[in-house]
């Protein structure tokens, strides 16, 4: 076993869930790091696990296999952010077409009391 990569896992995991209890994080992006903080916990509590996983897939350098999940872990991190981006744009979008009606409706309203 490797105690260091257990040691850190734990500690994310502490930090995860206290970043989620302080309203630092959000609950349902906190379980997809807490999902691969514990495959990182499982990888270094049975390492030979790895290369079963990796010989089994195809893959002949079992290390390789980390990488590719990191790179699938990261990539669909990246594509759930920027559809919050973009969901987040077009909110902003909308919001500032409203403010420009209000605003108008305001500008109407002191013409005509005037």
């Amino acid at each position: 076993m490797n105690w260091l990569f257990i040691v850190i896992g734990i500690i994310l995991i502490i930090y995860i869930i206290k970043s989620v209890m302080n309203k630092n994080f959000d609950m349902y992006e906190s379980i997809l790091w807490i999902m691969a903080t514990v495959v990182i916990i499982i990888l270094a509590i049975f390492p030979k696990s790895l290369d079963l996983i990796s010989t089994k897939i195809g893959i002949s350098y079992s290390p390789s296999l980390v990488f590719l999940l990191a790179l699938v872990f990261l990539l669909f991190i990246n594509f759930k952010q920027s559809r919050i981006i973009n969901e987040q744009k077009l909110k902003t979008a909308e919001l500032a077409q409203q403010l420009a009606i209000l605003k108008e409706k305001v500008e109407e309203k002191k013409n005509k009391n005037e």
